[in-house]
């Protein structure tokens, strides 16, 4: 009975233009959990990339024990029939089981780690990834339009990404970190990291633009948001989010089968988006570094009205396209001859460029300043598009690569290249990691290590293509941007560290798991296997919530004891900082807060033995030799002691501040 047929005969005219029949309300209400699970992701998944925290650690805990708990319940409702168990094919399986036995490994490498806490800490970082790719999964077996709707989903978040980032530049009283640099960062936290998310809503904007049954309004729109992440690709001064967002949207467009309504948005929106660069360009408060606050104002307020009204004719011109296209007779064009005519076209255009580097000498000279010494810094302003330099990227390539000679099976311990490149840097410049995945890879995790990343990403990757290959017209378009995403991820990594960014990271493996899994159908388990199965998933989720949360709780008690120091209360200091060297015994941040509580307490002796646990834990750390060194120094008569200690962190770091101290 259809719902409002009891209403009076005035009312049920309305009633019965309602979308919902009591059939569907009965399927909405046996749909519940889904919704309820895509709903919950696309939470997590906004708060990531909206507060992921750049490169700290701070949200890992949140996100992950987040993310753990929607896994435990998509479980539990899997188990009651109510949730699709994840389905997949053997080979998707085992790319995924790869990638996390690259956890494991991590964290077997704490054992041997030149940086044990920064091991630990890595480890922790790809369990919450992999917790999120099990989410995706879950999402991907729940429906058959799952990659439609993460597709859709990320398109709004990346829009709300570029909105904010847009608008830091527009009122830079949004983004006023006291820093002199005008590249666009917000809120990622890293301009590379920001142009990344640029790039990945590029071929998804696209997908949008030219998806015929939607209506004028929303294509033009995301004819406009192209634009919009145009321009804030241009001023992160990204080269590396330039070329992702290229590697993107031509994987895209050679995956969908309709291409010319997505290439004529493109071209509209870059024109657009050239003009737009091309006056910011005149405007120093949005585009050179040092500027005053006042200056940054009056000039985003100037840069705001040209970015609307750009938008705007963006907007009106898509409008009247789109619908003057509608009209137009559809001319039909056999898609292997268009496809023959692109790569005759982008292959005559690339060889052409080539040539004309090559004859003009600028090409030579570029491949040779790629490799330019750690003294000349490129430039942080919009001039760095026209210049090759690796931008010191080359020398810690090199120092990545010594360290993997050193090490060739283990390698050095993941996340540990701050202490190898303290050992072998020839500069004061301080760096995290090599630039390059899998680089670092191989420094810090050795041939295992490497061997694991690389052949679990290149199995997950021969997964999605024949995945999307298969999809009929309609799928294939919104599953093409997402995988066209994780290809630009993989070319990113081998430049950079996405790892480090929980917002970076985040969407490219929940939308691995979206691709990876195969549509499933519900079905009950049996009494003993539901039980085994929560008995396995909660003893997993228990050692997943002590691996993320003692660090994270180590880190509040760390903090709470400088507080309690600084609140002249040196006795509750003291405890606060013995909890935090019993949740994280790795961590030298608690143990120099505990060294400095017992300083505080008179107890140098004491102090001495904390500092001399965190040596031997840490022997290869020039700072802990510094603190030690500091200890000494406070001590009359153990000059001499201090002077050898202090050698000793010269020694594993050259050009810290010990040869000043």
């Amino acid at each position: 009975m259809a719902l409002g047929s009891d209403l009076p005969t005035g009312r049920r005219s309305v009633a019965s233009r309602l979308p919902l029949s009591g059939h569907d309300w009965s399927a909405l209400r046996t749909n519940i959990p889904i919704i309820l699970l895509f709903g919950t992701f696309g939470l997590l998944l906004a708060v990531t990339m909206l507060r992921g925290g750049a490169s700290t650690d701070g949200m890992v805990f949140p996100l992950g024990t987040a993310a753990l708990g929607l896994v435990l319940a998509a479980l539990i409702g899997a188990l009651a029939g109510r949730v699709p168990l994840p389905r997949a094919e053997t080979l998707a399986w085992v790319g995924i089981t790869l990638l996390g036995a690259l956890a494991l490994w991590s964290a077997v490498s704490i054992d041997w780690s030149l940086s044990p806490e920064r091991s630990w800490a890595y480890a922790n970082r790809l369990i919450v990834y992999l917790l999120f790719l099990v989410v995706g999964l879950f999402a991907g077996a729940s429906t058959r339009r799952a990659p439609t709707y993460a597709a859709a989903g990320l398109t709004v978040l990346v829009a709300a990404t570029a909105g904010w980032a847009l608008a830091s530049k527009i009122a830079p009283s949004l983004a006023d970190d006291g820093s002199p640099v005008a590249r666009l960062r917000e809120p990622v936290g890293y301009w590379n990291g920001l142009a990344f998310v640029l790039a990945l809503g590029l071929p998804l904007a696209l997908w949008v633009a030219s998806h015929r049954s939607l209506r004028r309004p929303m294509r033009a729109a995301c004819v406009a948001l192209t634009t919009s992440l145009l321009v804030a690709l241009f001023l992160t001064y990204s080269r590396s989010g330039l070329l992702v967002g290229v590697v993107a949207v031509v994987v895209w467009l050679a995956l969908v089968p309709r291409r010319r309504a997505a290439v004529a948005a493109l071209l509209l929106a870059l024109a657009a988006a050239a003009a737009v660069c091309t006056f910011a360009l005149t405007l120093p408060g949005v585009t050179e570094d040092a500027q005053s606050y006042a200056v940054r104002q009056d000039d985003g307020r100037l840069f705001g009205v040209v970015l609307g009204g750009a938008l705007i004719c963006v907007l009106v011109i898509a409008w009247f396209g789109f619908r003057l296209a509608e009209r137009l007779p559809e001319r039909l064009i056999p898609r292997r001859i268009e496809r023959r005519h692109l790569l005759a076209f982008s292959a005559t255009v690339g060889l052409g460029l080539c040539i004309a580097a090559f004859a003009s000498g600028w090409a030579v000279r570029e491949l040779q300043e790629f490799a330019n010494p750690p003294t000349r810094l490129l430039t942080q302003e919009a001039n760095r598009f026209t210049s090759l330099s690796s931008n010191n990227r080359w020398t810690w390539w090199n120092e990545a690569w010594t360290a993997f000679r050193d090490e060739p099976l283990t390698g050095n311990g993941a996340s540990s290249f701050p202490v190898v490149h303290r050992l072998l840097r020839e500069d004061p410049l301080t760096v995290t990691t090599p630039h390059s995945t899998p680089l670092q890879l191989l420094a810090e995790l050795g041939i295992v290590g490497g061997l694991i990343g690389v052949v679990g990403t290149l199995v997950v990757l021969i997964v999605l293509v024949r995945r999307v290959r298969l999809l009929s017209a309609p799928m294939r378009a919104p599953a093409a941007a997402l995988f066209a995403g994780i290809v630009a991820y993989v070319v990113y990594a081998a430049i950079d560290f996405p790892l480090d960014f929980v917002a970076v990271s985040v969407p490219v493996f929940l939308c691995a798991g979206v691709l990876l899994a195969e549509p499933s159908r519900r079905s009950i388990v049996g009494g003993r296997m539901r039980w085994l199965g929560l008995l396995a998933a909660a003893a997993a989720a228990g050692a997943v919530i002590v691996s993320l949360g003692a660090p994270w709780l180590s880190k509040q008690r760390v903090e709470e004891t400088y507080a309690l120091l600084a609140d002249g209360r040196p006795g509750g200091a003291l405890a606060a900082a013995e909890s935090a060297r019993a949740l994280n015994p790795l961590a030298l941040e608690a143990t120099f807060a505990e060294a400095r509580a017992h300083i505080a307490l008179g107890g140098f002796d004491r102090a001495r033995e904390v500092l001399l646990d965190g040596v031997r834990t840490h022997p290869f750390d020039s700072t802990v030799w510094a603190e030690l060194a500091r200890l000494e120094l406070a001590v009359p008569g153990r000059d001499e002691i201090a002077t050898d200690y202090l050698e000793r962190s010269r020694q594993l770091d050259p050009f810290g501040s010990t040869p000043r101290t």
